[in-house]
C-alpha cells in the first residue's frame, strides 16, 4: 500500500508530457505536448522513397527506423526532456504499407511496400470486377 501511494505522489510531481509521432510517406514528425496540449518542442525529418520503376514505391526499413529514432531524440532535446519525462506516446503510421520479416532472425525480406505501390493494380482491378465481388457488394 505504501509503495502505491509513493508512486502516485511521484506522478503528481512529474511533468505530464505526451509525444505525438506522425510517420508519413515522405517525412517523420514528432511533437511534445504538455498537460495543457501546448507544443513544447518538435522535430521532423524527410524520408526518401525508393521508386525503382514499374509502379513500385518502397522505403528501406533501417532508414525509417534510424530517422524515427533521430526525430524522437531531437524532439526530446528541443523540449529539454528525457525519455523518462514522457507519460504517453501516440503514433500515426503509413496507411496500408507493409513489411515482412523472419521472426527468428528478425531480418526483413524486403523494403516497406508503401500504399502508393502499383504492382498489384491490375490484379486488384480483376478482383474488383469479378462476379463474386459484384455479388458481395450487392448484398
Amino acid at each position: 500500500m505504501k509503495g502505491a501511494s509513493l508512486n502516485v505522489s511521484n506522478r503528481e510531481n512529474r511533468r505530464l508530457v505526451v509525444l505525438g509521432i506522425d510517420i508519413g510517406t515522405t517525412n517523420i514528425k514528432c511533437c511534445a505536448y504538455d498537460q495543457f496540449c501546448n507544443v513544447i518542442g518538435e522535430a521532423r525529418e524527410k524520408m526518401t522513397i525508393i521508386n525503382p520503376g514499374d509502379g513500385r514505391h518502397e522505403i528501406e526499413p533501417d532508414i525509417l527506423w534510424n530517422i524515427f529514432q533521430g526525430v524522437v531524440k531531437k524532439c526530446l532535446s528541443n523540449s529539454q526532456l528525457t525519455a523518462a519525462d514522457v507519460t504517453c506516446l501516440g503514433i500515426s503510421t503509413l496507411r496500408a504499407s507493409f513489411l515482412t520479416w523472419n521472426r527468428k532472425t528478425e531480418e526483413t525480406f524486403h523494403n516497406f511496400i508503401t500504399w502508393k505501390d502499383k504492382r498489384c493494380e491490375k490484379l486488384c482491378e480483376q478482383w474488383n470486377s469479378s462476379f463474386i465481388t459484384k455479388v458481395k457488394i450487392a448484398f
